[in-house]
């Protein structure tokens, strides 16, 4: 789980040091803003939640849908209503903190 914490820190420095060289240009590569940009609490599609949920806790309650640059972890809200309330312990495997806005997304999907 350290690896995975420092990879946020790596990505943000990353980040700030392209910044500052113009590489971008110069090789004709997009300069629109990334996920990275537009939401720095963002997921890493790590898994760990997704495997915890699967493998320990047998609910599967929350899992990735899509490929490639699409793929996001996703609350199935017929099953994380029953299950998620009661549980939660997904939230503190999370290397970015991210899951309890996820969750709360999901239930205002959900509801409306």
């Amino acid at each position: 789980m350290l690896l995975l914490t420092r990879a946020v820190d790596t990505a943000r420095r990353a980040h700030t040091l392209s910044r500052r060289l113009p590489v971008l240009h110069s090789y004709g590569l997009s300069t629109t803003k990334t996920k990275f940009e537009v939401e720095p609490t963002f997921c890493i599609l790590c898994g760990l939640c997704v495997r915890y949920c699967e493998e320990v806790k047998k609910k599967n309650a929350i899992g990735f849908i899509g490929r490639g640059t699409e793929r996001e972890v996703v609350f199935f809200p017929e099953i994380a209503r029953e299950e998620c309330p009661n549980c939660e312990e997904c939230y503190s495997l999370c290397p970015t903190g991210v899951l309890p806005s996820h969750y709360a997304l999901a239930e205002a999907r959900h509801s409306t």
